[in-house]
């Protein structure tokens, strides 16, 4: 009896080995590991760990933490979903206004524009101011000297007009 008993533990567990293999080789994932996706698309921490705060106000922790919590977590969405939506709309609009530019066979037009450009009234190193040069090295006043006896001059001729 002894044997036989052994040989018939023996087959149930090399029978129960190769089902646990069998079962292991077949699954994908298990459920308590991370599904794949955006990891961004839950919180880090539950809005429920709001419930255990010792810091507490008027209100209960429920109402103070978490279902202000889980009404910015759906604004988020929403917003979030709103977003999508208009970058959708906004894709087809310009593919839509691609393509039609290139039926009709119009060019983009227009020319570059910044916003409070005064490199014309103030230039840079290097560049001319009218028939003056600008230097930024140690010639600062004598680059003033001879604007404001341009200026003297240009006033001396208007007086004796």
């Amino acid at each position: 009896m002894d044997r036989k008993g052994d040989v018939m533990i023996r087959r149930r567990l090399s029978w129960a080995a190769l089902g646990f293999g069998v079962i292991l080789s077949a699954a994908s994932m298990a459920h308590a590991q991370a599904q794949p996706g955006d990891p961004a698309s839950r919180p880090a921490l539950s809005p429920w760990f709001g419930l255990y705060q010792k810091n507490g106000g008027p209100l209960d922790n429920y109402h103070m933490f978490v279902r202000p919590r889980f009404q910015l977590n759906n604004t988020l969405r929403q917003q979030q979903d709103a977003i999508q939506s208009n970058n959708a709309g906004i894709r087809s609009l310009d593919q839509e206004m691609t393509s039609t530019q290139e039926r009709m066979g119009i060019r983009p037009t227009g020319s570059a524009s910044v916003f409070m450009n005064y490199s014309h009234y103030y230039p840079g190193p290097g560049q001319s101011l009218g028939n003056q040069s600008v230097n930024l090295g140690g010639n600062h006043r004598r680059a003033a000297v001879s604007r404001s006896t341009s200026a003297a001059r240009g006033m001396q001729s208007l007086k004796s007009r």
